[in-house]
């Protein structure tokens, strides 16, 4: 992954593997390949992703009110990630 840091790549392989899409698990599908997301753009934030599949992804970028309103906050997702990660 190309700039970020080699503690932030680990942890965003970690989570996709993991996690899977966290959209996916919330509609209680089966688990889905995903690519590490950043919920915010400031520089450094590395670490504050939540793992989408491709189509959840594209609906998170068609419209993140929406894709909030069906899945929560994205904040929250990314909280529930963690939770998931430290049980694993």
């Amino acid at each position: 992954m190309n700039g970020i840091s080699e503690a932030a790549e680990r942890y965003q392989i970690k989570l996709c593997a993991v996690v899977g899409c966290i959209c996916c698990r919330v509609e209680r599908k089966e688990k889905s390949f995903a690519e590490p997301c950043c919920i915010d753009s400031l520089p450094g934030n590395q670490m504050r992703v939540i793992p989408l599949c491709a189509g959840h992804a594209a609906e998170r970028k068609d419209s993140r009110s929406e894709f909030e309103n069906l899945y929560g906050k994205q904040k929250e997702l990314m909280d529930e990630c963690n939770r998931i990660l430290d049980r694993s």
